[in-house]
């Protein structure tokens, strides 16, 4: 049965909503008591009894104040900052629930998180939860209709009347001619008022998407906000696959989100300032090709005056010059509003230094610091500044509100004011930034990104490391590896024995590694095991050099830095008890790639042990598969079974979806182990429909691979190539050689069956070929054993005794032993002239 959640519970989940749009004016209606109880499908004395019971506890506070759409004030609630870490722990419980539903005919069961991945709904968790009855979903045919929706991110409130030039864009939308408009003008020309004009103009006519792109921004920031917008849709397949990976693979974040556009019927994205040095320019050149093939998408891009036409394909472009609005520059509209005639310096700095008051200046610097537009209620608490100071710069060019009510300031004067602005200043600034994101009580991944990016510009360095140790696991796994190594590589802490010099240090060589700059990666882990006394940061930066090694193949020199890592941790000087079982099972991984079941099952015994102690469900699955293999390879079908069910109890109680459906290909993998192969075939076709629904195409061709091995054995040799072609189309399409060197053994294999030994020849060719290439030891060897496998069928001596030695030479250099043995036990068995 599903948790029945209280309506106090509903309360505060849905209040969350609009913990960020507490300082709007005015606000909306869904904070007041009518409005909650309509949004969580309550009655109104329930929730009026709720929201006071709530006040009381110190989780809401209430005050009085206008509402859109009523003429007197009301009573609103909006959650204290108790009661938003309590709200968001109960969101978490609430997705973690898990529904039924009718899926094509099929009941699943699904967290209710991934309801709307499912449905291709945007649901809340709270309607969801309304819906079910006796376990199941039930949703009527007018629910699943989608409204246009918007995605107006740090979008300044439009002008209040139309603009010269929103004819022309009208002009163009309305066409068939061009996908793309290239809008192009310098700074402060207008083009921003232009845009959200057209935008206002064009609300509730189609879907919009607007993203003022920074320089600083990576194209992570970029993307899980267009992912955001789709996911709004009911269209979840970037969104998925970003939450399930750290590291981007453009071809992979291409090809999901193709497909959720596939599904728009009329979509205007609008993005600003792309220009030549924007981070997260190439992704958004690579998603124009996309565009190009749907006339239904439309998108905007402006430019100061780089010429980015030449990235634009032929035929989709459609160029917008701006001329200065009412023929007024930025400069000149600055000179008429503070009445400037003459001015011995520039416009900005005489604005600046002789027009705005010491508390405007004070506002508008702290507001330009910030990377994020921020609440006006934390710049009025400023020492001076109050809302008369705002309500003040706001009638100015210099200042804007957004359209969720929080502040920007123009990119000429920020910029101004951050180059001109004075050492002490910017540290208190950026030090009261910092404060402001450590306050918020349970930070996201980008919260605490900023958290950290404020701690370093005040140099806080201490703070920055002591946020880092909180989150910096969250803000890489959210994948943000690529904005932490922005903001850190800089800092100098060589040579600093500080623990935040160590922590620092640690998450810099961990970003190298996630973005696969193995090289300066590796550096940083010496560097760092050269400085630090810490044993806790010893284990992590061997664990790290290990984590290197064994992606480039080197399973010996990663056994050892996984041993060293491991012997600190088993001193119980520094680190916990989950940590120490993620190694023993790395450990475990590796003696089993060597062929060393014993001491890969010895290890998979500690690490089991910590890991159930520990909870940590997704791992102690893979934990228990990996030995009930090592069970069966063995001969011991029932301790294998054994292992195998307790892996599968262990999968029911994780909570991640990625890691759910890896574990379920998981499932279909050791069935086909212990040859129950129509239970394996029935969980990868799961595995494979799933993946196509959450849009993870890398674990989908995996799925494929095992499936074809399945047909294999079953002899479906047909079926086996057909599967295994698709799993090598998603491979190549993903630059995955390692994963392409595999698929051609496995064609080696199947064409053996069947008879055909010249192309099975060919295929285990090119598995040699890319082994070589990449460096592969043990596979090569395994693929030079398959070739002289096919020597022998061939009855060419000379091949056979070629290959066994080159297969002996790789795998001995592996430091798989126990499969060296092997070669030497079949070279016996071979007539051979060795």
């Amino acid at each position: 049965m599903v948790k029945n959640f209280t309506a106090k519970d509903k309360v505060i989940v849905h209040l969350l909503e609009y913990y960020e749009k507490k300082d709007k004016y005015p606000q909306p209606a869904e904070v007041t008591q009518e409005g909650i109880a309509e949004c969580i499908e309550s009655k109104q004395n329930t929730v009026s009894y709720a929201v006071r019971t709530l006040v009381k506890e110190g989780v809401l506070h209430e005050r009085t104040t206008r509402v859109v759409g009523k003429r007197q004030r009301r009573k609103g609630y909006f959650l204290t900052d108790q009661g938003v870490e309590k709200a968001r722990k109960k969101r978490e419980e609430m997705a973690d629930e898990r529904v039924k539903l009718n899926v094509d005919g099929e009941e699943k069961e699904v967290f209710v998180k991934d309801v709307n991945k499912y449905l291709n709904l945007n649901l809340s968790y709270i309607e969801i939860l309304n819906r079910v009855e006796n376990g199941g979903l039930e949703l009527s045919v007018d629910e699943t209709e989608k409204d246009m929706i918007k995605h107006l991110v740090q979008m300044p409130k439009p002008p209040v009347s139309d603009m010269a030039g929103t004819k022309e864009f009208k002009r163009w939308w309305e066409g068939d001619n061009s996908t793309l408009m290239l809008v192009e003008g310098e700074e402060g020309i207008g083009k921003t008022s232009l845009l959200t004009r057209f935008i206002k103009d064009m609300e509730g006519k189609t879907n919009l998407f607007y993203f003022k792109l920074q320089e600083w921004q990576t194209p992570r920031r970029f993307l899980d906000h267009l992912s955001k917008y789709l996911s709004k849709a009911g269209e979840h397949k970037l969104y998925s696959y970003l939450e399930a990976s750290n590291r981007l693979d453009t071809k992979e974040v291409l090809s999901n989100l193709e497909i959720d556009l596939e599904s728009f019927s009329s979509t205007l994205i609008v993005i600003e300032d792309v220009i030549e040095g924007s981070l997260a320019k190439d992704m958004i050149i690579n998603i124009l090709k996309i565009l190009e093939k749907r006339s239904s998408l439309k998108m905007i891009i402006s430019t100061p005056s780089d010429d980015l036409s030449m990235y634009i394909p032929k035929g989709t472009l459609e160029r917008f010059k701006m001329e200065p609005e009412d023929g007024l520059t930025y400069d000149e509209r600055l000179e008429e509003f503070f009445e400037i005639s003459e001015t011995d310096t520039s416009v900005i700095d005489s604005v600046l230094n002789t027009r705005l008051t010491s508390e405007e200046i004070l506002a508008l610097s702290y507001i330009s610091v910030y990377r994020e537009s921020v609440e006006n209620n934390e710049v009025v608490d400023l020492e001076h500044v109050n809302k008369y100071t705002l309500k003040n710069l706001l009638q100015t060019p210099l200042f804007a509100s957004t359209v969720d009510g929080r502040l920007i300031v123009h990119k000429i004067p920020r910029q101004r004011l951050l180059e001109t602005m004075v050492y002490k200043d910017r540290l208190f600034l950026h030090g009261r930034a910092f404060k402001y994101y450590y306050n918020i009580p349970v930070r996201n991944a980008v919260e605490s990104l900023e958290c950290v990016y404020h701690a370093v510009q005040s140099r806080k360095l201490n703070k920055a490391a002591d946020e880092l140790e909180l989150n910096g696991d969250k803000i890489l796994s959210s994948g943000y590896s690529g904005s932490l190594i922005q903001i850190l590589v800089g800092l100098d802490i060589a040579g600093s024995p500080e623990r935040y010099g160590s922590i620092i240090g640690y998450f810099v060589a961990e970003c190298y590694r996630i973005e696969g700059d193995l090289e300066r990666s590796e550096k940083r882990f010496k560097a760092l095991l050269k400085r630090t006394e810490d044993m806790g940061m010893k284990s992590k930066a061997h664990e790290g050099l290990g984590d290197i090694k064994a992606e480039l193949g080197d399973y010996k020199e990663a056994g050892r830095e996984y041993d060293k890592a491991g012997s600190i941790l088993e001193k119980g000087e520094e680190g916990d008890e989950s940590h120490l079982g993620r190694i023993y099972f790395k450990i475990a991984q590796l003696f089993n790639k060597k062929g060393n079941y014993t001491e890969a099952k010895e290890y998979l015994k500690r690490a089991i042990e910590i890991l159930e102690d520990q909870r940590i469900y997704s791992l102690l699955t893979s934990s228990y598969f990996l030995l009930a293999r090592i069970e069966k390879s063995r001969g011991k079908w029932e301790k294998a079974l054994e292992h195998f069910k307790k892996g599968v109890d262990s999968w029911k109680k994780i909570n991640e979806s990625y890691q759910r459906v890896g574990r379920l290909h998981d499932i279909g993998s050791f069935y086909k182990v212990i040859r129950e192969l129509s239970n394996a075939v029935k969980f990868l076709k799961e595995t494979i429909e799933t993946c196509e629904k959450f849009g993870y195409r890398y674990l989908k061709a995996q799925a494929l691979l095992t499936l074809s091995e399945c047909y294999l054995e079953e002899g479906e040799h047909e079926e086996a190539v057909d599967t295994a072609k698709e799993a090598k189309d998603i491979f190549t399409s993903l630059g995955k050689e390692d994963e392409q060197g595999y698929v051609h053994a496995l064609f080696g294999q199947i064409y053996l069956k069947m008879n055909k030994e010249d192309k099975a020849e060919d295929h285990i060719s090119r598995a040699i070929s890319i082994y070589q290439k990449i460096g592969s030891s043990y596979s090569l060897g395994l693929a030079y054993f398959s070739m002289a496998k096919l020597q022998e069928r061939k009855g060419n001596q000379q091949g056979i005794a070629d290959n066994y030695r080159k297969a002996l030479l790789s795998i001995t250099s592996s430091g798989a032993s126990e499969m060296a043995q092997k070669i030497k036990r079949e070279m016996k068995t071979v007539p051979l002239s060795m």
